[in-house]
């Protein structure tokens, strides 16, 4: 009886989690392309085995291959992507809106190709914990991101299909 007890009040946490998910309400569904820059607010879209379609499957890398965020480059926020598609992505960048005039320059709008698994653009990349395979989208996206967030150096990069990121029980239930 104490072992039965004791597993109960061990999995009290996770039980609560899953009794309140029964009552979750969906206010709105965004999908963020490219993690840490801006995302489309959309009114359906589809879940795949991934987690929501074309959500965060980019992300801007250091030379070293770690993951950039917004706190570390708050004009990331300034990048609107397209949304993906087999073929690749668009990025689009916008002025904050403190600038204007003639000292507010912007970088042409940029498609970049999809480059696939199998490439030789597979590299190791690092997001918080987690070491995964990504696909570096080649040296124009790179020159365009580096350019306009003013660091040298940045990667764009897309989560192979292979890779496999489980949730960590701290934020969810999932594998």
């Amino acid at each position: 009886a104490t072992a039965v007890g004791v597993s109960w009040w061990a999995l009290r946490p996770l039980l609560a989690r899953l009794r309140r998910a029964k009552q979750l309400r969906i206010e709105g569904l965004f999908v963020y392309p490219i993690k840490g820059c801006r995302g489309h607010s959309l009114s359906r879209v589809e879940l795949t085995p991934l987690g929501l379609q074309g959500d965060r499957r980019y992300m801007i890398v250091s030379e070293k291959g770690t993951f950039i965020t917004q706190r570390e480059l708050t004009e990331m926020a300034l990048i609107h992507p397209d949304l993906p598609t087999e073929k690749g992505i668009m990025l689009h960048a916008a002025l904050p809106e403190a600038a204007s005039g003639a000292d507010a320059k912007l970088p042409a709008p940029l498609f970049v190709p999809r480059r696939g698994e199998g490439s030789e653009a597979t590299r190791m990349v690092q997001i918080w914990d987690d070491t995964v395979p990504g696909l570096d989208q080649g040296d124009v996206a790179a020159n365009w991101l580096s350019g306009f967030l003013g660091k040298a150096g940045l990667r764009l990069v897309l989560f192979a299909d292979s890779a496999h990121r489980p949730t960590s029980i701290a934020y969810g239930v999932g594998g």
